[in-house]
């Protein structure tokens, strides 16, 4: 037989590769012979008919983790042992620690899908073939998927079509994993728009921290730690200003991006282009609707009519005689010579106009030249009426009636 000429030659040379190679080279020069290794089986390469010749086998051997196909190696004249890389790190697990892997009997859609959920066997059609294979049979109505995982799911889950967005409804869900089946929205979108999910997110909210919004615990939070490290909000101390400075000059060469002539350009086109002017402020709208928000800030809160209108004449009156001020003492008032602008210093009053106008003082008093100081726009804009002096302070330094 040709099998005991194999084993012959082997024998008497030895079972090392190039024997091996120099034994398939020998075969395949005999018509014969080489037709009797073809024939043995109707699949593989001739060195791959020759092992199973060899082996006595018609069979391909399979993965003995998850029962699935084996590749062939031709150099090595062998089958991996594994079908994967997975498989191979289960079955070293075993060896190490010997136990067999036995999978149970199982019956009902509940415990089927129990078991695939655990993870403790892989979901593909070879695997379910080998250990249930009454599956097959009942999953072959699952057409409107592809994927043999989800197809199993959609079975043991009475599903019938892949589900829609909770939220908008348009589009399909994607499948997620055997154990947490599909997503419930189609998008991120979707899932932070949906009512639900924000329910849950604010019942969950309000039970961990006792409010709607976790920003009012974080921040509420963040104020206090700052208030302790700081003595207030870190961005109004020195340091953390300096440092804003010095990198703002180092990426734009100014102390703010606002003063860039990048920055002054780009603004300018914007508004020429959506209004027609140059600045945000030359804009009605714009100036009704500033006046607006502070009203409703409480700045000019239950104001009538014509107290905003004395305001205003007030506020113009006082910016008139600042820049009196400015030009006769501009060198106690801008020692260093800062440039003024929109977008680059502002001449600011420490004791603010809106409370002077409030408190009844003289225009000329908040006018004062020691109550006028030039500051970065950005500084002056958020302030507000703002101010850590008292009105005694405030009259205390211009000279006027304490």
């Amino acid at each position: 037989m040709l099998r005991d000429f194999i084993f012959d030659y082997l024998n008497k040379k030895d079972t090392t590769r190039s024997n091996k190679s120099n034994l398939v080279k020998l075969l395949m020069s005999d018509p014969h012979k080489s037709a009797e290794v073809n024939g043995f089986v109707g699949f593989g390469t001739f060195k791959q008919r020759l092992y199973h010749l060899m082996n006595d086998t018609k069979d391909q051997p399979r993965c003995p983790v998850c029962g699935g196909q084996v590749r062939w190696v031709e150099n090595d004249f062998k089958y991996r042992e594994t079908c994967s890389q997975k498989c191979s790190g289960k079955l070293n697990m075993v060896r190490k620690n010997p136990r067999v892997v036995e999978h149970p009997a199982l019956s009902t859609k509940e415990e089927y899908y129990a078991y695939f959920s655990s993870n403790k066997m892989k979901i593909t059609e070879s695997s379910v073939s080998k250990y249930y294979p009454e599956i097959l049979k009942a999953v072959k109505s699952v057409d409107f998927v592809d994927e043999f995982n989800v197809k199993v799911y959609c079975w043991l889950k009475g599903i019938t079509q892949v589900p829609f967005c909770k939220h908008c409804g348009e589009k399909q869900c994607e499948f997620d994993t055997f154990s947490k089946g599909f997503h419930e929205y189609c998008s991120v979108s979707c899932s932070s728009s949906s009512e639900a999910k924000q329910s849950k997110i604010r019942s969950t909210v309000r039970k961990k921290y006792g409010v709607d919004n976790v920003g009012e615990a974080t921040r509420r939070q963040a104020l206090e730690t700052m208030q302790k490290r700081y003595g207030g909000h870190i961005s109004t101390t020195d340091n953390f200003k300096k440092n804003m400075r010095e990198k703002m000059i180092e990426k734009h060469g100014r102390e703010h991006y606002f003063q860039s002539p990048d920055f002054k350009e780009k603004s300018k086109q914007h508004f020429l282009e959506k209004y027609g002017v140059e600045s945000c402020m030359q804009v009605p709208d714009v100036i009704k609707k500033s006046l607006e928000t502070r009203k409703e800030m409480g700045f000019i809160y239950k104001w009538t009519k014509e107290q905003v209108a004395s305001y205003e004449v007030y506020r113009r009156h006082v910016n008139f005689l600042s820049e009196k001020s400015y030009e006769l003492h501009r060198e106690q008032i801008n020692p260093d010579g800062l440039e003024r602008g929109m977008l680059t210093h502002h001449l600011d009053h420490i004791y603010p106009v809106i409370l002077g106008f409030m408190n009844g003082l003289p225009a000329e008093e908040v006018a004062h030249w020691r109550n006028l100081r030039v500051i970065p726009h950005y500084d002056n804009r958020s302030k507000g009426p703002r101010t850590d002096m008292t009105l005694e302070e405030f009259r205390s330094m211009v000279g006027g009636p304490a």
